[in-house]
């Protein structure tokens, strides 16, 4: 889902590529791709709208708090995109990155926190 505000776009969506971090010249930015919905055709074939997201702040904290299957909501102050090869693409510098309760939770086991460990061991989802 994207929703245009005042200050820029709120994107909420499924994580589709493991994030990495990588580097650009100086600085390192945790990338990852964003599949913000998926509707059906006209030809029943389902279509999704995937944004690319660039976080170039607080990489250290977030570095491995994301995974692919994760839902999350980015805010950014505009919506890019380009054209390549007939194709349009995507892409945020993303704000903030705000985890789902899932996220959250694994981080607290990851953290040693006592009542997501007890969960932990009874819902594969909940792994570090």
């Amino acid at each position: 889902m994207i929703i245009q505000t005042k200050t820029g776009v709120q994107i909420t969506g499924e994580i589709r590529s493991d994030p990495e971090v990588r580097s650009a010249g100086q600085k390192e930015v945790l990338k990852f791709d964003l599949r913000a919905s998926s509707t059906k055709g006209p030809d029943g074939k389902w279509q999704s709208f995937f944004v690319g997201v660039n976080a170039w702040h607080g990489i250290a904290e977030r570095d491995g708090m994301y995974q692919k299957g994760d839902v999350v909501t980015v805010t950014a102050r505009e919506l890019k995109s380009r054209e390549y090869n007939g194709k349009t693409y995507y892409n945020v510098d993303a704000d903030s990155i705000v985890p789902d309760d899932l996220v959250q939770l694994r981080a607290a086991v990851r953290g040693g926190s006592l009542y997501a460990a007890v969960l932990h061991g009874s819902d594969p989802r909940f792994a570090p």
